[in-house]
């Protein structure tokens, strides 16, 4: 039955995956823009940096539960390592990962950078991406390193949901609201970093 179950998971998973990879994938960049407009039938043009974080974890958890023997296995993989490659393109210089990744003038984001840091850390560990992506691994905890403050809560993390529009999301920190300043949400994706590093 269990098998039968994640079976059925990954038939779910191939099946989002072919629909992401023809309508929301942008080939030039290997990023995933958030959203498919419905009305327009065109992908957003953002690459919001906590929901690529996400999708890497998701993705990073198919390959965990995917049998090493499975057909589709190596197709998988390569999706995944191009993607990734993709989205450490768009590293900071100095670490961490911004808000919008294509938007450097974008803020360093705590939890994108958590999430992107974990994805990257868990797949070199178990070997699913090459070793030259450890230096981005370490690049990012650096730059959470440098988020979390001695009581213990994140800087720089965005609230809310996810980019519609752009000029607000491009503000300069001053003009920020200090929920975005200090938040202790983005303390989960910093917390899930640690058992992989």
């Amino acid at each position: 039955m269990e098998a039968h179950r994640r079976g059925i998971c990954f038939v779910k998973h191939f099946a989002a995956e072919s629909w992401h990879s023809k309508r929301v994938l942008d080939p030039e960049l290997a990023l995933l823009s958030h959203l498919w407009d419905m009305k327009t039938e065109k992908a957003s043009g953002m690459f919001w940096g906590r929901g690529k974080g996400w999708t890497v974890l998701a993705h990073a958890e198919v390959l965990a539960a995917l049998p090493r023997d499975h057909p589709r296995r190596a197709e998988v993989l390569a999706a995944y390592a191009r993607r990734m490659d993709g989205i450490r393109k768009c590293e900071d210089p100095e670490g961490g990962w911004h808000q919008l990744l294509d938007h450097p003038e974008s803020w360093v984001e705590t939890s994108a950078t958590g999430v992107l840091t974990y994805g990257i850390a868990r797949c070199v560990n178990e070997g699913w991406l090459d070793v030259s992506f450890a230096e981005s691994e370490r690049r990012g905890w650096a730059a959470l390193e440098k988020k979390v403050t001695e009581e213990g809560d994140a800087l720089l993390m965005r609230p809310g949901n996810a980019p519609t529009n752009l000029a607000r999301f491009l503000q300069p920190l001053a003009a920020l609201p200090i929920s975005v300043v200090l938040s202790a949400r983005g303390l989960k994706p910093v917390g899930m970093c640690f058992p992989n590093l």
